[in-house]
């Protein structure tokens, strides 16, 4: 008797295996300024996906959180050379 896999389906784009990323990944929201890390995927509405992958929030590549405002407010990232200023809900799609 076969037993069916526990693991639930891969979601976002360009997501890595479950190995890899994990299953309750952290997103880049939740990330200390001054900590590097690297991209595990991008996830989230496909229009917010897209736009983060076209500013270069790619899988691998390593983003560094510079500073944050307080409750809740934009996070700002350092990225390729550029700092970004992404809104938390936008940083939350960032897993890493």
């Amino acid at each position: 008797m076969a037993t069916a896999s526990k693991t639930p389906p891969q979601t976002g784009l360009f997501a890595r295996s479950r190995r890899e990323v994990g299953p309750r990944a952290a997103s880049l929201a939740g990330v200390p300024a001054g900590k590097t890390v690297r991209i595990g995927s991008v996830e989230g509405e496909s229009g917010v996906a897209f736009r983060l992958l076209e500013l270069g929030f790619t899988p691998g590549q390593e983003v560094t959180p510079i500073a944050a405002a307080p409750f809740g407010g934009p996070v700002a990232v350092a990225l390729r050379g550029t700092i970004v200023a992404l809104r938390s809900a936008e940083a939350a799609c960032i897993r890493v």
